[in-house]
């Protein structure tokens, strides 16, 4: 049975790099070159997938590539290079085994994806061979896989970047007493009372700086070991690559070249732009579940790079799309989906119609999911030519988990691709955009100086962070922010160092400037104190607040400590307001989260003064924790 390997790089180890000489080839994707600043190593053996993040400059990492693949024996296959002023592909092959690296500038960093075809992922899911050749091993996976001895008819480990997850046939107290026994015996010493019930036992051990937690489940095979290992050491790390000023490929005006007298390369040519306008995009859903009509007005069409023409999204929202953020999505992530739209507890209803060589739809309002393979009696009239969808689609009254469901969907809008460009946008009254109240609108946005090329948000309605890359000096952006927030009625709190605090009416606004490169790296939290309050999501003064969440269509119940805490379908999935809601004392707590017809999993979130955290279980099965305030 093949295990993937979670390598997550939480403290460093040393990575060594290909040498001058050129090396030999070989297969294994362990041979294959990693940047230094490598971190969040992932490998999937089933798929021949590798993902990774890097601190290194974009350029930098593509230049890495060129230079160690070649001395690896590895071929650039010029004519599917693609270089964008955020995303650079390149193709390598050898024979018949293939690299693809995808490479993707995100505010902090640059993320990369190497699909492989005939390479050997042999040693991927054993931490001293992955050591063994230089990679980066989490300190937690390192721990299990050194100190403690797995019982011999156990199933094959499942690392995570805190340690390791074994399944055996021994029950619930004997694991517990045996992976506490050789704790015990390294030195550490039990920190906390344990957690005894009929279906869990759970307790912490400390040494020094380390901590080591047992956490025990019953299980169909017996029981269910996590084993975690976590250090308040400070971590290491590798500096990045340094910067290059051009590469000797792709788009010149992107690679940072110049443009020769032969004309553009066969990869500028390929990344070439499509415009397209999404000004006349239209269409409507209507769907009768159980009686209960729903009509969503707001509509989107977009191909990702994984699935390409086989598979083409076509939305039905109850809230505006946006649109540019989708494009952006498109040009720089593999798969993107609606999710990634949307700030936490933010997401609309919809009905999503997959067109392509596996047809779906995926229908979802608060206390209902349905999806699946289309319904027996759908008919799909929806063409996709000259870069539109046109059509209807439509299903006929059948009966679905006993209640009678009903879709009449026509639409006629644009289709984005990685390879589109936005050229006019639909009016504002066509947008549909819900005017934000007043005590919201200057919540909403901050500015950015001209010398920011784009910047990213994420967050809740309540807590948002923005970041971005100025190409002027810290120095000059702060000057900006000291200059143009007053004039957005806040009133400046303190300034030092590029450390900017400023409150307004209800609000609060933190800016850190630090110096990146020959520029200056942004990052701007804003809180919204007063909506928070108005809500209920504002911690008391010395607490806490933890907010749990249900968006699945079934029951589910989250565990903390000896006590559950049930909820109903849909209760707090689409309005928070719904979701349970606690004052509590700031810590670390462990919450168990029970879904129906999955395994238990288990989240730890570092609650601080302060501070609201909140889980959602998704419609699709999983969870979702995330920072509200």
């Amino acid at each position: 049975m093949q295990t993937n390997l979670v390598a997550l790089l939480l403290s460093a180890v040393c990575l060594q790099t290909a040498a001058a000489s050129t090396a030999e080839f070989s297969p294994a994707v362990t041979r294959l070159p990693y940047p230094p600043d490598t971190y969040d190593l992932r490998f999937t053996a089933w798929s021949g997938d590798i993902q990774f993040n890097s601190h290194s400059p974009l350029k930098s990492l593509a230049a890495f590539y060129l230079r160690e693949m070649a001395d690896r024996g590895w071929r650039l296959d010029e004519s599917e290079v693609e270089v964008d002023d955020d995303s650079i592909e390149l193709l390598f092959t050898h024979d018949s085994a293939e690299v693809d690296l995808r490479l993707s500038q995100w505010s902090k960093e640059v993320r990369a994806r190497l699909d492989c075809e005939e390479l050997d992922f042999a040693g991927v899911d054993n931490p001293a061979k992955l050591a063994a050749a230089g990679l980066p091993v989490p300190p937690g996976v390192m721990f299990v896989h050194q100190n403690l001895t797995l019982p011999a008819d156990a199933q094959p480990p499942k690392f995570d970047e805190d340690g390791a997850t074994v399944v055996s046939p021994q029950g619930l107290q004997e694991a517990y007493d045996y992976y506490c026994d050789q704790v015990r015996k390294l030195g550490f010493r039990e920190s906390r009372r344990p957690i005894l019930t009929d279906t869990r036992r759970y307790t912490e051990f400390r040494k020094g700086a380390d901590e080591v937690s047992v956490n025990v489940f019953t299980h169909a095979a017996g029981s269910r070991s996590v084993l975690e290992y976590e250090s308040s050491r400070p971590a290491l790390s590798k500096p990045p690559l340094a910067a290059v000023a051009s590469l000797p490929i792709g788009n010149p005006a992107a690679a940072g070249g110049s443009t020769q007298a032969g004309g553009p390369t066969q990869a500028a040519t390929a990344m070439a732009k499509t415009p397209v306008s999404v000004a006349a995009n239209s269409g409507q859903a209507v769907v009768i579940h159980g009686g209960q009509k729903y009509t969503f007005k707001n509509v989107a069409c977009f191909q990702t790079k994984d699935r390409g023409g086989f598979a083409t999204e076509v939305v039905f929202a109850s809230k505006p799309v946006p649109l540019a953020k989708l494009q952006q999505l498109l040009s720089t992530e593999d798969d993107p989906s609606l999710w990634d739209l949307y700030d936490d507890f933010d997401g609309p209803d919809y009905l999503i119609l997959q067109l392509g060589d596996y047809e779906s739809f995926s229908f979802s309002v608060p206390g209902v999911g349905i999806g699946g393979k289309q319904p027996e009696n759908y008919k799909n009239e929806m063409t996709i030519a000259n870069g539109r969808v046109q059509g209807a689609w439509t299903v006929q009254p059948e009966t679905i988990l006993s209640r009678q469901l009903s879709i009449t969907a026509t639409i006629d809008a644009a289709l984005l691709t990685p390879t589109t460009r936005i050229t006019s946008m639909p009016t504002e009254v066509a947008a549909g955009p819900q005017p934000a109240d007043a005590s919201t609108a200057g919540h909403a946005e901050v500015p950015f100086p001209d010398s920011v090329d784009g910047h990213s948000r994420e967050g809740s309605n309540y807590r948002k962070t923005y970041t971005a890359e100025s190409t002027e000096p810290w120095p000059v952006v702060s000057k900006f922010y000291q200059r143009e927030l007053p004039q957005q009625r806040w009133t400046q709190v303190s300034v030092s160092d590029g450390k900017l605090v400023y409150r307004g009416e209800g609000r609060e606004l933190r800016a850190e400037i630090k110096p990146a490169g020959a520029g200056s790296s942004i990052t701007i939290v804003t809180l919204d104190s007063a909506k928070a309050e108005r809500d209920g999501f504002l911690p008391e003064r010395g607490k806490a607040r933890l907010v749990l969440g249900n968006a699945h269509t079934q029951a589910v119940s989250y565990q903390i400590g000896k006590t559950n805490y049930p909820l109903k379908p849909g209760q707090g999935g689409r309005d928070p307001k719904d979701a349970l809601n606690y004052t509590v004392t700031p810590a670390t707590y462990t919450i168990v989260i029970k879904i129906p017809g999955e395994a238990d999993q288990t989240e730890k979130l570092t609650l601080e003064e302060g501070s609201t955290w909140g889980i959602i279980t998704l419609p699709t099965g999983g969870y979702l924790p995330m920072r509200m305030y």
